[in-house]
């Protein structure tokens, strides 16, 4: 009987689980961050919070060498145009992480006031620590050359930036899917051992 009743339990929590639709970026999200999920890509929305979130990663993995990091420049510039109360509103999300950074390479610490213009999609974060620092030597070791060796040397660093850029993009993109595969996995765990508790197993 105790076999039985157990075998109908696992069956019932198992097929609860997998019917059960979550949300794809993850159980606990923000309302606001869930919003920019929902926005799409190109929108003006859509482009001021990926501009601060690359703005905050490049900070996360780019410390040391931040205020001569031009993707982080780039992001940091947009999000201060786009995070205003008149406009996107959303700087109560992203400033706490930006400013000290920001205030440490003599940056502004404010966003914009008044109506700004939207502003396009965001430069591509670094991926790691040492992302950033071979980005480094390699902006400074560009700058080094001779100007006659810096053309034919800008055409290929112009080829392997992209093509950096492209697998920091790929391993970003892979990298952030995990959470969401281990959240999603966990989520169902949970409701399957809620499942079993309520049935008194």
């Amino acid at each position: 009987m105790v076999a039985l009743r157990w075998i109908i339990s696992t069956a019932l929590a198992a097929s609860t689980a997998l019917a059960t639709d979550f949300a794809p970026a993850g159980v606990f999200i923000h309302p606001v961050l869930a919003k920019r999920q929902n926005e799409s890509a190109g929108s003006p929305s859509y482009n001021c919070h990926d501009n601060c979130g690359q703005a905050i990663i490049e900070v996360r993995n780019c410390n040391a060498t931040i205020c001569d990091d031009e993707v982080f420049q780039t992001n940091y510039k947009n999000c201060l145009q786009c995070a205003g109360p008149d406009n996107e509103d959303i700087w109560q999300w992203y400033g706490d992480s930006l400013e000290a950074a920001a205030a440490s390479c003599d940056l502004d610490t404010e966003p914009l006031s008044g109506q700004q213009e939207s502003v396009g999609a965001a430069a591509v974060a670094s991926n790691s620590t040492s992302a950033c620092e071979a980005a480094a030597a390699a902006a400074g070791s560009a700058s080094s050359s001779a100007s006659a060796s810096a053309t034919a040397t800008g055409a290929s660093a112009s080829a392997s930036g992209t093509a950096s850029a492209s697998a920091s993009g790929t391993a970003s993109s892979a990298a952030n899917a995990a959470p969401t595969a281990v959240a999603g996995f966990a989520a169902y765990g949970a409701v399957a051992v809620g499942a079993l508790y309520a049935m008194g197993l």
